[in-house]
C-alpha cells in the first residue's frame, strides 16, 4: 500500500465546473501525447518542446484556458460574447429558477452565490437568467440569495 500526498505538486484539484473542461482537455491531450499524435499532427505555431512531458502539458493547458477566459487586466472574449448576447448562450427559465431557490429557502437553506466572475458580468447574467425584467414586484436577483460574492478567486477563497 502506498500513501499519496495530494499536496505534492504533481497533483491539481479539479473541484470547480470550470476545472472540468481543463481536466477533460488535459486527459485528451495526454492520450495524444502518449500516442505521438500530439506532435505528429500539430501545425504551427505549435511548439513541441513546451509540451514534452505531462507537467509541461498541464501548464500549457492551464495557461491556454486562463488566456481564453481573460486575465486580470481585461474581460475575456468568451465573457464579452456571452455578455453581448446572453440569450444565445444561456437557457432562460426564470420562473423555474426563482421557484427552486424559494423552495430551498423555505426548507431552511441559506443561499449563497460565490463566483469568480466580476460584478459587471455576474449582474448582467443574473438579471437575465433570473428574469428581473419579468418580475412584476421589481425584485432584484440579489434578493434571492443571502450572500453574493463576486471576484471570489476560488478555490483560494475557501
Amino acid at each position: 500500500r502506498k500513501l499519496v500526498d495530494l499536496r505534492d505538486r504533481r497533483f491539481s484539484f479539479l473541484n470547480t465546473l470550470f476545472s472540468v473542461s481543463e481536466g477533460v482537455l488535459y486527459s485528451q491531450l495526454v492520450s495524444k501525447l502518449d500516442s505521438g499524435a500530439l506532435v505528429r499532427d500539430a501545425s504551427p505555431p505549435f511548439d513541441a518542446s513546451k509540451v514534452s512531458n505531462y507537467a509541461d502539458l498541464y501548464r500549457a493547458v492551464s495557461s491556454a484556458l486562463a488566456r481564453a477566459h481573460g486575465g486580470k487586466a481585461s474581460p475575456s472574449e468568451i465573457k464579452e460574447a456571452v455578455f453581448a448576447d446572453p440569450a444565445r448562450y444561456t437557457q432562460r427559465e426564470p420562473e423555474k429558477l426563482r421557484r427552486m431557490l424559494a423552495d430551498q429557502r423555505r426548507s431552511g437553506k441559506k443561499l449563497a452565490l460565490i463566483t469568480n466572475s466580476d460584478w459587471w458580468y455576474t449582474d448582467t447574467m443574473m438579471r437575465f437568467v433570473c428574469g428581473d425584467d419579468l418580475e412584476p414586484s421589481g425584485a432584484d436577483w440579489r434578493d434571492l440569495f443571502d450572500v453574493v460574492v463576486c471576484s471570489a478567486r476560488k478555490p483560494a477563497f475557501f
